[in-house]
């Protein structure tokens, strides 16, 4: 059997960082990776509390946003995948379903989850941020 062909992560994260069009970003990864018995066995899951604080507030942040005020009860299952940079794995929240993935090296991920919203609609949003505590106090304000 052939290896598993990582150019289909590069095109995902190029796609993450150039297309404007969130769900054809989502098509492409359940499409080309999700569903791929070879990548999905890719990598090691990582425990939720492990993963970096930022990532773990940008989805925090994200899913408050689309919810309001209510109380979430998010659920991460994450794998690393650390030759190729990519985190990703199942996310759900209040038992609804959803995915994340996470490009280390790009500092940009993709959370989409459907929830009990007033809209009833799947959400999908594009995450980037940047490390402060990486930042030279110059440079903050």
């Amino acid at each position: 059997m052939p290896a598993f062909d990582l150019m289909r992560i590069h095109e995902l994260k190029r796609r993450m960082v150039s297309e404007r069009n969130l769900h054809s970003i989502v098509d492409y990864y359940i499409d080309n990776l999700g569903m791929d018995r070879d990548f999905l066995g890719l990598g090691a899951p990582v425990e939720p509390e492990c993963l970096p604080s930022y990532i773990q507030r940008g989805i925090s942040q994200f899913v408050a946003r689309v919810m309001g005020p209510v109380g979430c009860l998010i659920e991460l299952l994450p794998v690393e995948i650390p030759g190729a940079q990519l985190m990703h794995g199942n996310l759900a929240v209040n038992g609804g379903h959803g995915l994340f993935v996470w490009a280390t090296d790009l500092d940009l991920g993709i959370v989409t989850f459907h929830a009990e919203t007033a809209d009833g609609n799947v959400h999908c949003g594009r995450v980037t941020m940047t490390r402060l505590e990486e930042l030279s106090p110059s440079r903050v304000n």
